[in-house]
């Protein structure tokens, strides 16, 4: 099979780009031979040629992969507890924290049920419960002999099997997490959302609520309920997400009669990095948070890592330098070229066709790809989950 990608660093023509996104990048990757025009600014050249020539070397070489990339920024966070205590540091102003142990990011640590959410969802039970469903005639059998009372629980499970998928959803779509951490003062989570997202807020504030309540469960003391902070750094650093000349917002529970008075309990904390402008007043007195910003905002851009920077931020420019990633977790390098050039894709889709109709024709030529589930394709396209759903049936 052979692939053919023609790089430029130039935006798309009107004309290219229609037939680029009618045939879409997964259904031209399915060809045995295809031309594919994607921005440069999204690849590294190792990750594409193993001996680019000198001149392409020099135009299009990639030093560090982009640390916004949620699978590129979990393995930043997870392998040096400096660096993760570091990061913490600087985006929730907690100079004090001093540990940072990492949780299970793949679902919520505090929910019991997440075995029996995998169960109710999983494909075969789904098939079971359908099937039974539509059967008139439904016998089980126990020790070789039939059993009338499981035969009538079966049958009766399979017609709520639409209420009980709703009241215990999946865990992906109820409240798992990029990265999530137990410190010395409570519960921290960051989130990392490139694609811009009109219900992002809610999105978020819904994972840390769901940290928070769900501790009552295995505490039973109200007392021991720890403070759930999370940290959202939004968009890839290239255009404002906000656009209101900010780049951070801060929330938390404020009495709406006198603001001294604050339940700090939970508290949200956002960083646009397009925003985020690194001559700011506001990092003349934090250059740990500027250091992190331009880190994240920029880092793949830079052909060096920044002199004077502090020595955790030195570790995680080493972390993901595309050498070594290439050679130590090509995974990571894959998964990010990929998402990015969905991502172009998607953009580029939007300002030719529309809004809504790019977005489901972007998820429809995202569901070929096998590698992405429902919620990466709902991230990318910017398509409801609930749509992503019903596109895949």
């Amino acid at each position: 099979m052979i692939f053919c990608f023609v790089l430029s660093s130039s935006t798309w023509s009107s004309q290219s780009l229609i037939r680029f996104s009618e045939r879409g990048l997964l259904q031209g990757l399915q060809k045995t031979s295809r031309c594919i025009s994607i921005p440069v600014r999204f690849f590294s050249a190792d990750s594409l040629d193993d001996k680019p020539s000198a001149p392409e070397r020099s135009k299009t070489m990639q030093v560090f992969s982009r640390p916004t990339h949620d699978r590129i920024a979990k393995y930043v966070l997870s392998e040096d507890e400096t660096v993760r205590i570091d990061v913490l540091k600087a985006f929730t102003g907690i100079d004090s924290l001093t540990s940072a142990r990492q949780l299970d990011e793949h679902y919520n640590p505090f929910d019991p049920l997440y075995n029996l959410r995998r169960l109710i969802n999983s494909a075969s039970s789904q098939e079971v419960f359908e099937t039974v469903r539509d059967s008139s005639d439904v016998e089980v059998s126990l020790g070789g002999k039939k059993n009338k009372k499981a035969s009538e629980l079966l049958k009766g499970l399979s017609g709520l099997y639409s209420d009980l998928s709703h009241a215990f959803p999946s865990q992906r779509n109820r409240s798992t997490v990029d990265f999530l951490c137990e410190t010395n003062f409570g519960f921290i989570t960051i989130e990392f959302q490139v694609a811009k997202q009109d219900y992002w807020d809610k999105r978020a504030l819904a994972y840390i609520s769901s940290i928070y309540g769900n501790q009552l469960r295995t505490r039973d003391d109200y007392v021991q309920i720890q403070n759930v902070i999370g940290v959202n750094l939004l968009g890839d650093g290239s255009t404002p997400y906000w656009k209101d000349g900010r780049f951070v917002r801060d929330y938390t529970f404020v009495d709406q009669r006198n603001s001294k008075n604050k339940i700090p309990s939970l508290r949200l904390i956002q960083y646009s990095l397009g925003d985020a402008n690194l001559d700011h007043p506001d990092f003349k007195d934090n250059e740990k948070l500027r250091q992190w910003i331009e880190f994240f905002k920029s880092a793949h851009e830079k052909k060096s890592t920044p002199p004077s920077v502090d020595e955790p931020v030195k570790k995680a420019y080493d972390m993901i330098r595309v050498d070594k990633l290439k050679s130590g977790h090509p995974e990571l390098l894959r998964s990010a070229d990929e998402f990015f050039a969905s991502l172009t894709e998607h953009d580029k889709a939007v300002e030719e066709k529309g809004i809504e109709k790019a977005k489901i024709g972007i998820a429809k030529k995202l569901i070929e790809n096998p590698k992405l589930n429902d919620q990466e394709i709902s991230d990318i396209s910017g398509l409801s989950l609930a749509d992503v759903k019903k596109l895949r049936k």
